[in-house]
């Protein structure tokens, strides 16, 4: 089971992808796929199987590079929410993602 912290660390990398994605697309031609990429389908993978709003968190949050704050105002919730959800995701993120 992956640490709370590495967790954290790599959803950071996986936002960062999906915040530059036609960036690396486009590199991959020239250079080859970075690493970044084996993460972002690991991530990718294990939140197929978790509940649909925590999905819907995750697609907000690292997909689409959302803030917490503007997550929930989107989705018409109060921030407080999108935190607890936040947190149930990294959860549940622990107890799938194997190296």
């Amino acid at each position: 089971m992956e640490s709370m912290k590495t967790i954290r660390q790599e959803l950071k990398a996986v936002r960062y992808y999906y915040a530059n994605r036609e960036v690396f697309d486009d590199a991959v031609k020239d250079v080859g796929e970075n690493e970044v990429t084996k993460t972002v389908n690991r991530y990718n993978a294990a939140v197929q199987k978790a509940p649909a709003t925590l999905y819907t968190i995750y697609i907000g949050l690292y997909v689409k590079n959302r803030t917490q704050e503007a997550l929930a105002q989107e989705m018409g919730y109060s921030a407080d929410h999108i935190y607890r959800q936040h947190r149930k995701l990294l959860r549940f993120l622990q107890g799938e993602i194997k190296r």
